[in-house]
C-alpha cells in the first residue's frame, strides 16, 4: 500500500483484512489518535474497506497528535 507511504510517520501497522470482508485496519503510533470519528471516544486505529477510504481520513486532519490535556480528557488514550 505504498500510497499510505507519506504518512508511515504515523502509522504503526496495517492490517488488510479485504479477503475476508472485513476491509482494512489502520494502527496509528501510541503518540497519534482520530479524533474526528467518535468525537467522545477518539481512538489510534482507522477501519475503512478501501486505502482511499483510509487516505481521505487521514488527509482531512483527522488525526492528530495527542496532547496532554487529551489524556485528562480521555484516560483510554493512557
Amino acid at each position: 500500500m505504498k500510497t499510505l507511504k507519506r504518512y508511515e510517520s504515523i502509522i504503526d501497522s496495517i492490517s488488510d483484512e479485504r479477503e475476508n470482508g472485513d476491509g482494512i485496519w489502520l494502527y496509528l503510533k501510541k503518540e497519534w489518535a482520530d479524533f474526528a470519528f467518535d468525537h467522545q471516544h477518539p481512538t489510534r486505529q482507522i477501519h475503512e474497506q478501501t486505502v482511499t477510504q483510509l487516505l481521505t481520513r487521514l488527509a482531512k486532519g483527522r488525526v492528530r497528535k495527542i496532547t496532554e490535556n487529551d489524556f485528562s480528557k480521555f484516560e483510554h488514550l493512557k
